[in-house]
């Protein structure tokens, strides 16, 4: 799937109210202060793939990057389950995992 496609998926979804939430997820809310609400609309008007796992053994998945409309940005691993989005997962990208919204921090030798 090219990302413009994944984009339209999700925010397809999205408008449709099709969206489950995971329990993990919804703590991850609550550990790194978002609101669905900013996190939905985020990906609904910003959102840009930045992983994608095929080979998940909960079936494929990706790692999108989404905006609020504050400028904060969110990570969302979310993956398209039959007739929903279900977001597995939401986390600020942040040091030491992330050097930017974009970029994995290398791992020194």
């Amino acid at each position: 799937m090219n990302a413009n496609d994944l984009r339209l998926e999700i925010q397809g979804f999205i408008k449709e109210e099709n969206v489950f939430i995971t329990p993990h997820a919804h703590q991850a809310l609550l550990d790194d202060d978002f609101f669905l609400d900013d996190v939905l609309r985020g990906l609904s008007k910003y959102l840009h793939p930045i992983e994608y796992y095929h080979n998940d053994k909960r079936g494929p998945s990706c790692l999108v990057l989404a905006k609020t409309d504050t400028g904060r940005f969110i990570h969302v691993v979310c993956t398209m389950g039959g007739s929903a989005l279900v977001i597995i997962t939401v986390y600020d990208p942040k040091p030491p995992v992330w050097r930017n919204a974009m970029e994995r921090e290398t791992k020194k030798k």
